[in-house]
């Protein structure tokens, strides 16, 4: 699995990309050739004049403002050896800026104006966790067209299948189940060799499982919420989730049996205790190791007390 864990995501973004040693000390700056200089004493007569100062004004914090100087070069002159590196660190600024919609589409930019640069990967890389911190923030919808933006750029590249998890991952944050099911199965489908794979396979049922709780009573998606999870263990049966599957279907047979007492219930209340001890039955026969059971088996004795049924 290419990405194990978002813990590291902001690490990762907002490494250190400057190419001068820059400290921050007032409006104090540090660059290799002067030293310590005066932020609005440094020279602007050269690209490369321009392009140190740009980057100060990134470490000083003044984003807006290296943006336009970057973006000035760039028009200027986009052939230029300062071009690039240019591109790459409005993007940067733009992140530290936290404006990320803005930093994704630089970057997504910088990829179609420098198809061979050698910071392809790392620009990728830089995409892919922007789409992490937009889908841990309040911003699912965003995140899920910046993985769409990634598969589309390079449907085979190094992050595609990443980017397809994580877009089933954001509906199913959305509550979109049948959604997330469906982008589960483009990722089984499309990436069959992807470590993700087990993953989608035990993440179908699961959404089955949360659909059922929120239409409260579909019985139908727990049977086939059971059949996933069996599917899953079969395919896995060393899989890192095989005991939280174990665990999720006797949660399954726990709820089939409530409900099948509750339809008990049902008739007993409306004075069919025959029809009631049909579905006592049920629950006895078909979920024995669960409370339901015991608790059928108590009222089909009191029933059978007070002369109700035989």
């Amino acid at each position: 699995m290419r990405i194990k864990s978002v813990n590291y995501v902001l690490a990762a973004i907002f490494g250190i990309f400057l190419f001068n040693s820059v400290v921050d000390a007032g409006k104090m700056i540090w660059n290799k050739e002067n030293g310590w200089v005066e932020l609005d004493k440094l020279t602007n007569d050269t690209f490369d004049q321009r392009y140190k100062h740009a980057l100060a004004l990134i470490t000083d914090q003044q984003y807006i403002r290296a943006v336009r100087e970057l973006e000035a070069m760039v028009e200027e002159s986009p052939n230029s050896e300062f071009a690039e590196p240019a591109m790459f660190n409005i993007a940067y600024a733009y992140l530290l800026a936290n404006d990320y919609k803005n930093a994704f589409k630089t970057y997504d930019k910088f990829l179609d104006n420098y198809p061979g640069s050698r910071r392809t990967e790392e620009v990728v890389i830089k995409q892919y966790n922007l789409g992490i911190s937009q889908m841990e923030g309040l911003e699912v919808k965003a995140a899920i067209r910046m993985f769409e933006k990634i598969i589309e750029r390079n449907s085979l590249g190094p992050y595609a299948a990443d980017a397809q998890i994580k877009i089933a991952d954001c509906y199913q944050k959305l509550k979109k189940f049948d959604q997330a099911i469906e982008n589960y199965g483009v990722l089984i489908e499309n990436y069959s060799d992807s470590a993700w794979v087990p993953y989608a396979q035990y993440q179908i049922p699961m959404c089955k499982v949360e659909d059922e709780r929120r239409q409260d009573r579909n019985v139908g998606l727990l049977t086939e919420a059971e059949d996933g999870f069996e599917d899953y263990m079969a395919n896995n049966p060393t899989g890192g989730l095989v005991e939280k599957a174990k665990l999720k279907m006797d949660d399954i047979k726990t709820a089939k049996a409530e409900r099948e007492f509750e339809v008990a219930e049902f008739y007993l209340r409306r004075k069919k205790p025959k029809a009631a001890k049909v579905y006592y039955d049920v629950v006895i026969e078909n979920f024995p190791d669960t409370v339901w059971s015991a608790k059928a088996v108590e009222k089909i004795k009191y029933l059978q007390g007070i002369g109700a049924i035989k």
